[in-house]
């Protein structure tokens, strides 16, 4: 087999000095080199306290899908056998999944039988498991509900995401870069209005202070760039017509990318009230490389909906791999 071996790279060699035809041989040697060295399937599931699974993401080698059902099937599996294979989106189907929390191993976990349940404020397809929480579960109409991390089959690994001291030197540097964007953003969404006009000019707008309420770091596939999720808000003083003394505020929220020489913006605003009912907030699970990109794990939730979501955050983009609607509230 060795010598075997030999006269065939020999002749690789031969053929590949020899012009298209070596050319062409050594694409495909390199071809099935880069898929050898691809990510492995897996698939990706929220995992809530009270032991509930949610699959919400996959990845197949080369592509993200979301194959589980975003809402009540007509026709809903027994057991954990019956559940249609594309709803996976990997084979073989997963019964084992790994427990993965704050960027650790935390141990598995095992999947005993499909369950409908509420997620949020609908009724949805999810899954029972073995697990066992270190900490109490609160009543199901808490929302959003506690999450104990991501569930994951195959042999991906699961990164921490940093978070960052609000009040650090580095966190405001972060929204010193994104103060101008800030403002185009919420003279942006203030003008979306078609029958309602800010009380305060712009001008007066920026006069006021950014408070930065939470700051996230993580590594991007690019050595030159660092991610950060930010989330800052401007609160302004109640009006005359503020119910129950509740003035405006603007949430701002979204990635900054700084590097040496200047900084990628992509954040985006929302004009709400002091009680921010409509608004969601972020909750990192994990950095996930797959096929030597990083994305961002994460869920994004509030009083009226819940998403999970797989995002890769580069100097040129936000690419969004997948967004998972995990139940509303109120629609």
């Amino acid at each position: 087999m060795k010598v075997q071996a030999a006269l065939l790279t020999f002749c690789l060699s031969l053929l590949a000095a020899a012009g298209p035809l070596g050319a062409f041989l050594e694409r495909g040697r390199n071809s099935v080199r880069d898929d050898q060295e691809r990510t492995g399937a897996f698939m990706l599931s929220v995992l809530r306290r009270d032991g509930i699974v949610v699959p919400f993401a996959a990845f197949d080698g080369r592509r993200w899908s979301k194959r589980w059902p975003e809402r009540l099937p007509n026709e809903r599996p027994i057991s954990i056998e019956d559940i249609p294979k594309p709803w996976w989106g990997i084979e073989p189907a997963p019964h084992r999944l790994r427990h993965w929390a704050d960027g650790a191993a935390a141990g598995n976990v095992t999947l005993t039988s499909p369950v409908v349940t509420p997620l949020m404020c609908e009724l949805r397809l999810a899954l029972r498991s073995d697990y066992k929480s270190t900490q109490p579960a609160p009543p199901g109409f808490v929302l959003p509900f506690p999450k104990d991390g991501l569930l994951i089959s195959g042999d991906a690994t699961v990164s921490k995401i940093d978070t960052v001291d609000p009040a650090s030197e580095e966190a405001r540097k972060v929204l010193g870069l994104a103060l101008e964007e800030f403002n185009r953003e919420e003279n942006a969404s203030a003008s979306a209005f078609t029958a309602w006009r800010h009380p305060v000019k712009s001008s007066e707008r920026k006069k006021l202070p950014v408070t930065l309420e939470a700051i996230y770091r993580a590594p991007t596939d690019d050595p030159e760039w660092t991610a950060y999720f930010i989330e800052a808000v401007r609160e302004y003083p109640p009006g005359p017509n503020d119910k129950d003394g509740c003035g405006l505020a603007t949430y701002v929220s979204g990635f900054v990318l700084p590097n040496q020489q200047r900084a990628a913006i992509r954040i985006g605003a929302r004009i709400t009230f002091c009680d921010r009912k409509d608004i969601a907030y972020m909750l990192p699970f994990g950095l996930i490389e797959a096929d030597g990109k990083n994305y961002w794990v994460f869920q994004h939730a509030g009083f009226e909906a819940e998403t999970y979501q797989v995002l890769r955050p580069h100097r040129g983009n936000i690419d969004t791999a997948v967004i998972y609607n995990a139940g509303g509230c109120g629609r």
